[in-house]
């Protein structure tokens, strides 16, 4: 029991003083409102869209599912769990919120066809939650080639997607049996990267080291009460 009390604390002393930071990269944009398809009724928004703002979470280190390599030295390559989170909100334009949406179960590729002058960053989902739900998402980013240099995560940088030409986002949905649907054009200067490596970001530490400290005093603690346990005993 003593001994498992000194394995346990040194553990999960030293887990938590010296975590490795979990990889991130995290794309933001915003999508300005560009058409919309509602064919009778009144719309289910309280006031035309104006603005979308898009957050994706994606974990860098991920495979892809699949991988192709095309004519001219280059390749696709598709993933299905790379994006940890993907939200978005939508504003009026009067700038009140519209609401905000999570997408689930993604499909995501990053392509770079040189053959058909073509670089091309997706996204799909048939799984939208959040009010007034639009339930499929189609979002692709769309470039001239020698933008990407390969089709792998690191390809998506601020630098990589702000290059890219055309951008768009459709939402669709049913509405009292009827079809919706509203498309977004990318605004490209509002593209933002965090922990983008090829411009020296740095994701933080997990513990900072002056945090760490009162752990690792913790560990000590516990084995120096197991210790005197031991002793008494």
């Amino acid at each position: 029991m003593i001994r498992s009390l000194k394995t346990g604390a040194m553990i999960t002393a030293l887990l938590m003083a010296f975590a490795a930071p979990v990889a991130a990269k995290t794309i933001s944009f915003t999508g300005l409102f560009e058409a919309e398809n509602y064919p009778g009724g009144s719309s289910p928004f309280a006031e035309q869209p104006a603005t979308l703002d898009m957050v994706i979470e994606i974990d860098p280190e991920v495979q892809p599912e699949t991988y192709q390599e095309v004519p001219g030295n280059g390749s696709i390559s598709a993933y299905s769990s790379a994006v940890t989170s993907f939200t978005y909100e939508a504003f009026g334009a009067g700038g009140a919120s519209l609401g905000l949406w999570s997408v689930a179960d993604l499909s995501m590729g990053v392509i770079d066809t040189p053959i058909e002058n073509i670089d091309l960053f997706t996204v799909q989902s048939n799984t939208v939650t959040g009010p007034a739900p639009l339930e499929t998402l189609l979002m692709f980013i769309e470039g001239d080639t020698n933008i990407f240099s390969g089709s792998g995560l690191d390809q998506l940088t601020t630098q990589t997607l702000q290059a890219m030409h055309t951008g768009r986002i459709d939402l669709f949905t049913e509405v009292d049996g009827m079809g919706f649907g509203i498309r977004f054009a990318i605004d490209f200067d509002s593209i933002e990267v965090v922990d983008d490596m090829s411009s020296g970001d740095t994701p933080p530490s997990a513990v900072p080291l002056p945090a760490s400290l009162p752990l690792v005093l913790a560990a000590f603690g516990a084995l120096g009460m197991a210790k005197r346990r031991k002793d008494r005993a």
